[in-house]
């Protein structure tokens, strides 16, 4: 009967180890890494700047006249003071990123001005 207790004893022992040593932060942090990223709602300034590869800053003087008309839509208030504008060297399309406050909007423009969506 005392090795039954303690057989018991011990797999109750093992069970509750087992149980706590479960590793639950790495898998919050896999699953927020595949939420956030390249793509995903707002960009944001910490994330990898790959999306600005093969783009060249430039002055909101240099930006075309087509451009300049789209940009004085509502949804792209303030863009002279309070954003950064990037041609592509490959193909003449535009970037703009809008800052408000701590977060980072990414607006994409083809040659003639007219707004592209992400498909990422």
């Amino acid at each position: 009967m005392n090795k039954i207790q303690l057989i018991l004893a011990s797999a109750l022992l093992f069970a509750t180890a087992t149980a706590f040593a479960q590793d639950t932060t790495k898998v919050k942090d896999e699953a927020a890494e595949q939420r956030e990223g390249p793509g995903v709602g707002t960009q944001k300034q910490e994330q990898s700047d790959d999306y600005r590869k093969d783009m060249t800053a430039i002055q909101s003087s240099e930006v075309p006249a087509k451009l300049r008309t789209t940009l004085q839509g509502k949804q792209y208030k303030g863009w002279e003071k309070n954003s950064t504008i990037y041609r592509n060297r490959n193909n003449d399309s535009f970037l703009v990123e809008m800052r408000e406050g701590d977060q980072v909007k990414v607006h994409r423009f083809d040659q003639h001005g007219k707004a592209v969506k992400d498909y990422d």
